[in-house]
């Protein structure tokens, strides 16, 4: 009879996995580490969330709404992604979060490919 089992490879990432079928441990070192470096790209290119730029300006949710005058439960729909913020509580979060619009509009799960860096370069 032929088995097939998964067994996690590294406790960090559970996609990676090593397969065994016929009793053969099957195992590539080179597609584990493009495995790993894919992974790692993904995870280190991607936008900080809301919550993550509120952690780090050094704001709780409850606090974070407080400063921005709002009701606590509006900011955990804008965490959520349930919600939009207007626009002159978007501008308030850009200050309170020392963010630039850009990075904020990202946070908040708005693409914002094709718009332009926010600081311009040198030609």
């Amino acid at each position: 009879m032929d088995t097939f089992a998964l067994i996690p490879l590294v406790s960090q990432f559970p996609v990676v996995y090593q397969y065994h079928y016929k009793g053969t441990l099957l195992k590539s070192q080179a597609l584990i580490v493009a495995l790993l470096t894919i992974m790692e790209k993904n995870t280190s290119t991607t936008d900080p969330s809301l919550k993550e730029l509120i952690k780090l300006a050094g704001y709780t949710q409850k606090s974070f709404a407080q400063a921005l005058n709002v009701a606590y439960s509006l900011v955990r729909y804008y965490v959520a992604g349930e919600k939009m913020p207007g626009v002159k509580i978007f501008a308030d979060m850009c200050r309170l979060l020392d963010k630039s619009p850009k990075q904020v509009m990202a946070a908040l799960g708005i693409d914002v490919s094709g718009i332009p860096d926010d600081q311009p370069t040198d030609p």
